[in-house]
C-alpha cells in the first residue's frame, strides 16, 4: 500500500512514508520503495532527501543496495524500471 502511493504521487502519505525509512532498516522493506521512489524525478529527489537523513540507522548491507540502486538510477534512468 505504500508504495502505491508513491506511484500515484499520493503526497498525504510522504511524512509517513518517510518517518518509516527512517525508522525501519530492514532492506526487504526499504529496498521497493526506494525503488519506486527513483522512477520519477520528483521521487528521486525524495528519496535522496530521506536517505541522507536515514541511511545511518541502515545496515552495511542495506546501505550498499540503496547506495547502488540511486548510482545506478543516475547514470541509467531505466534501470529498475520493473523492479518490484
Amino acid at each position: 500500500m505504500v508504495r502505491e502511493s508513491i506511484t500515484s504521487n499520493y503526497e498525504s502519505a510522504y511524512p509517513a512514508l518517510k518517518h518509516f525509512l527512517n525508522d525501519v532498516g530492514r532492506r526487504k522493506f526499504v529496498k521497493p520503495l526506494f525503488a519506486a521512489m527513483v522512477k520519477t524525478d520528483s521521487g528521486k529527489i525524495m528519496a535522496k532527501e530521506i536517505y541522507s537523513t536515514a541511511r545511518g540507522n541502515y545496515h552495511s548491507i542495506t546501505q550498499q543496495t540503496i547506495d547502488s540502486l540511486l548510482v545506478k538510477r543516475e547514470m541509467n534512468p531505466n534501470s529498475y524500471r520493473d523492479e518490484k
